[in-house]
Formats: structure tokens, C-alpha cells, sequence
């Protein structure tokens, strides 16, 4: 199956929003992507973020 979703992320509230969708996506197997844009990008925060994810 190809990744037809995609998650567009740029800022801390934005990951916290997409968080529980990542997660059901799992329960299913459903591939996604995350796209981060990099808005505020920190690398130590942004990794702590898709460590979590």
C-alpha cells in the first residue's frame, strides 16, 4: 500500500493535534507520511516529538 496520507506539521501544537490520528493509523497498519516544515525547528525538541510519534 502506498502512503497516500500525509501529515503537514510545522509547530509543536501541530504535532500534538496529529498525535492521536498517528496512533489509530498504527492500529490498522495504515501507511503515512509526516511532513515537517520546519517552522520554530529546534532538532533536539523535533526528535523528541517523532521519538514520541
Amino acid at each position: 500500500m502506498s502512503d497516500d496520507i500525509h501529515f503537514i506539521a510545522g509547530a509543536r501544537p501541530n504535532f500534538m493535534k496529529i498525535a492521536p490520528l498517528i496512533h489509530e493509523l498504527k492500529n490498522y497498519d495504515i501507511q503515512f507520511r509526516i511532513i515537517h516544515t520546519g517552522q520554530h525547528y529546534d532538532y533536539n525538541m523535533s526528535k523528541i516529538f517523532f521519538d514520541e510519534l
